[in-house]
């Protein structure tokens, strides 16, 4: 059985950053949508990271509290939120 889409409501612009984390309406992301393919090192709540390969437009659920741009490739990418 198909699983339903999910709507997102709030988008807010990444940027990369080793050290600030995305500010948006919630401490932690729903989602992420990729722009321009490559590596994503995504940081969870807890400090510790994950290297994620992506395509274009791809959306990534994921909880992430910042995208790091030291090994991080890809591009243009949007925060989702339900709020």
């Amino acid at each position: 059985m198909a699983q339903p889409a999910v709507i997102y409501n709030k988008g807010v612009a990444i940027t990369k950053s080793d050290t600030l984390n995305i500010v948006g309406p919630k401490p932690l992301t729903d989602a992420i949508f990729v722009g321009a393919t490559g590596v994503m090192i995504v940081v969870w709540q807890d400090d510790t990271t994950s290297a994620f390969t992506c395509a274009v437009g791809e959306i990534v659920p994921v909880a992430a509290k910042r995208v790091n741009s030291g090994s991080t490739t890809a591009d243009l990418m949007v925060a989702l939120y339900q709020v």
